[in-house]
Formats: structure tokens, C-alpha cells, sequence
């Protein structure tokens, strides 16, 4: 009997740190602003433009992982209504926290609304810290407005169980069923 409560306790203590250890993710968000130049176009008239160069960059509001975060970088130009280059299949943005390098890369982008003097870019990705297994999915939206001429950036990583963590978890719910005490 020893034997086996010894071994639930293992089972639980094993699974519960292999889910840690394969669900690490990367949490938070992140925001930028600052300055940008229409190109192409008529100047003002963001309905007609076709790209967007970054001139300055500020990071806004960090939390989670960013906090602290340093040295940003923007891509740039940005491709606006429909004109290349797309961000999709590259990094948005990337940050330093400490010896860490944070990048966001794009994997989808639409364009939900332009006019004249305003335009929104939305779409999905994942920020990645150099481990494969940290990446994490989110949703990002870069916005445009002519009285500036300015841009905002905000991002949210999210947090979804993977099914190999799902898995571990039944393992624990598993080892407990063993560790329980036998019906009299």
C-alpha cells in the first residue's frame, strides 16, 4: 500500500512539473506610438497611400513580460490598401528585457477600415523569445490618423492550453484516483 500512495505522489509531482515546463508561455502586452510619413498618395489623404515609414518610436503601457522593456524596433515601410510589402511571414516588432529579445511575428493581416484621415491594420502572430517551445500566439492592431501624423500599436498575447499540457492534466487527475483511500 505504501508503495502505491508513494507512487500517485510522483505521478502527480512528475506530471504537474512537465506541464510547466511544456506549456512555458510568454504573457502580456505591449503598446508603441509615435511618428510616421505617407508615402505615395495624396499627402493627408491616407485612403490613397502605400506604405508607411516609422520616424519615431515610443513603447507604451508594458506588462507581463515586457515590463522593462528596451531598444524597440518597428518594421518599416509597412505596405497600406493592398500595396506591398505585406508584414505577413515577418517580425512587427521586437523589444529587449534584460539579455532577452522579444519579437513579434505576423502570420495574418487585413485592413479593416481606411479614409481619409484614419487607418486601421489588424491581424495575428506570435511573439517569440528564441524558444520554439515559449512561442505564443496574439492579435495585434496598428492604427494611422493624419493629425500627427501618428501611429498606435497594441498587442495581446494570449494563453491557450496546448493538448500535450490537457494530456498531462488527465495524467494528474489520474494519479490521484490511485492515491485515494480504498471503500471499506
Amino acid at each position: 500500500m505504501r508503495n502505491r500512495k508513494f507512487l500517485a505522489i510522483m505521478g502527480v509531482v512528475v506530471t504537474l512539473g512537465l506541464a510547466g515546463t511544456l506549456n512555458a508561455q510568454i504573457v502580456g502586452s505591449i503598446g508603441f506610438g509615435g511618428t510616421y510619413t505617407q508615402n505615395g498618395g495624396t499627402a493627408g489623404n491616407l485612403a490613397t497611400a502605400i506604405t508607411m515609414t516609422i520616424n519615431s518610436l515610443n513603447i507604451i503601457s508594458p506588462s507581463g513580460a515586457y515590463v522593462g522593456a528596451t531598444t524597440p524596433t518597428f518594421a518599416s515601410p509597412i505596405g497600406v490598401n493592398g500595396n506591398a510589402p505585406s508584414l505577413v511571414g515577418n517580425p512587427l516588432w521586437s523589444v529587449m528585457v534584460g539579455a532577452t529579445t522579444y519579437t513579434f511575428n505576423v502570420t495574418s493581416e487585413s485592413q479593416p477600415f481606411v479614409n481619409a484621415s484614419l487607418l486601421d491594420l489588424t491581424g495575428n502572430g506570435y511573439v517569440s523569445d528564441g524558444n520554439v517551445a515559449h512561442n505564443t500566439s496574439g492579435t495585434w492592431t496598428l492604427q494611422f490618423g493624419v493629425s500627427g501624423p501618428s501611429f498606435s500599436y497594441n498587442e495581446t498575447t494570449t494563453t491557450v492550453p496546448e493538448p500535450s499540457t490537457l494530456a498531462l492534466a488527465g495524467l494528474s487527475g489520474l494519479s490521484l484516483l490511485l492515491f485515494r483511500r480504498p471503500r471499506k
